[in-house]
Formats: C-alpha cells, structure tokens, sequence
C-alpha cells in the first residue's frame, strides 16, 4: 500500500527551503562583501554604492600607498564583475606632500568624485582622516570644486 504525504508536510517543506535560502543570502552576504582583494592595501575601505534592485552586494573598496616619499598612489576597485575603477597617482588639494603615516582613509557610506575634463569622466576622490582630499593628479586642477 502506498503512503500519501500531507499537503502539510509539501507546504513546511517548501516554507523552510525558502527560509533557509532567505536567511542563507543575508549571512553571506556581507561576508562576501568583506572580503578584502588581495592587490588591495590592508587600510582600504569599503564603501556601499546606491541601491539597486536585484542586486547581492555593490560597492568599492578604495585604498592607498605610498611609493618612495613623493608619489600617493590610489586604487578604487569594484568587485570581481567590474574589477579596477580606477588606479592612479593622487596628490592632496592644498598642495602639500602627503606623508606615509597620514594614509588612513576617512570611514564614509558614500563615494565621492571629481570631474576631470582630460578624462571626459568622474573621478574617484580619497578623503583621509585628518580631512585632507587626495585627488587623482589628472584632475587637480579641479580642486576647487570640492
């Protein structure tokens, strides 16, 4: 003789599943979204992008280093579908070197960008903790702007 399942049971059955999936998209989310790159400095932050529908995690992580005593490099990277934004040579909107200690960026929930008219685009800006703007050097002409 066969056995019948309760309607009850198919109805629990698929009421978990749909919990577990649910409950299993916010924990690995944001680990997923924590996770640091690799080519990226250990002082980087993350930064979320606006809100769009259908979508897991978008952000940047933006980070910078120092190479030699002159030269701020920057990098803003988007995740493994968009990979580098961009990467470059920053220099501080008040024209003064930046030293190796200062590279902290300033925590934020939002990006910030600069015009550049070289470029014909936005570009990204790296704010640090003690207030100063690091601007790509391309657009430090655009330092008013901010």
């Amino acid at each position: 003789m066969q056995r019948r399942f309760p309607l009850r049971k198919v109805i629990n059955t698929i009421v978990a599943v749909w919990f577990l999936l649910f409950v299993s998209l916010f924990l690995a989310v944001p680990w997923y979204r924590t996770r640091l790159p690799k080519d990226m400095p250990k002082n980087s932050i993350w930064m979320d992008a606006p809100h769009v529908p259908f979508g897991f995690y978008h952000g940047w992580w933006q980070g910078c280093w120092a190479e030699g005593n002159s030269v701020t490099k920057c990098k803003l990277w988007g995740g493994s579908e968009v990979g580098t934004v961009y990467a470059g040579e920053y220099v501080a909107c008040d024209a003064h070197p930046v030293m190796e200690t200062e590279l902290v960026l300033e925590p934020r929930s939002e990006m910030s960008w600069i015009p550049s008219a070289k470029m014909e685009r936005l570009l990204p800006v790296a704010i640090l903790q003690n207030g100063r703007k690091l601007v790509p050097k391309l657009a430090a002409d655009e330092c008013a702007k901010l």
